[in-house]
């Protein structure tokens, strides 16, 4: 390809195209998506505690459930922080995905193509 630039400009011009049609289809599959179906995505961490609870027969008093969402230690900082992380993530990592993606796909329209 070195020495066919006209080849090169071909394949990096269909590349960016492939790229384009990639990004436009991730674009309108995340705008697809229901704000139920990203709701749900927050119930099974939740569904996760509540199994818990039932499966160490304690069932849910005020104690225990103080105790998992305010840990009185380090190591249960450590122990619910994932979830604490995953909740605001869940929430705004499609709408973060799709602002970058509406991003990059309007300044390529944007910029100059070579013919």
């Amino acid at each position: 390809l070195v020495d066919a630039p006209a080849v090169l400009n071909m394949v990096d011009d269909e590349i960016s195209r492939a790229r384009d049609a990639r990004s436009r289809a991730m674009v309108e599959q995340l705008r697809a998506v229901p704000w139920r179906r990203r709701l749900l995505q927050i119930t099974v961490p939740v569904a996760c505690i509540v199994v818990y609870l039932v499966w160490t027969d304690r069932g849910a008093p005020a104690d225990t459930i103080r105790q998992l969402v305010v840990p009185e230690s380090m190591k249960g900082w450590l122990l619910i922080l994932p979830y604490a992380l995953l909740v605001p993530l869940l929430l705004v990592r499609d709408w973060v995905q799709l602002r970058l993606l509406r991003r990059n796909v309007n300044g390529r329209d944007h910029a100059p193509h070579s013919v």
